[in-house]
């Protein structure tokens, strides 16, 4: 997610403040989307449908690459990259 949706959402569950740039329609909608979501110490995480007392932790975009990385890359990872398992 990037960044600024996360902040707005983040900041919408936190003090109920909608951001100023939104018009009509749109406020109902980021309602609608914002209730997806739960905001718990400083994070956002997604309500998990298929396991509800299991929430999703939402990655900002700029947290992808290091997420991937030590999944991938790094020593203590499940794998050793593309080569390594090949």
């Amino acid at each position: 997610m990037d960044i600024t949706e996360y902040s707005n959402i983040l900041q919408y569950l936190e003090t109920l403040q909608l951001p100023d740039l939104l018009r009509g329609n749109q406020k109902q909608a980021f309602k609608r989307k914002a209730n997806r979501y739960i905001a718990s110490e400083g994070l956002l995480y997604r309500k998990n449908k298929r396991r509800p007392s299991q929430l999703l932790r939402v990655i900002k975009h700029d947290e992808k690459e290091k997420i991937l990385y030590n999944f991938h890359e790094d020593p203590l990872a499940g794998h050793f990259g593309f080569q390594g398992t090949y």
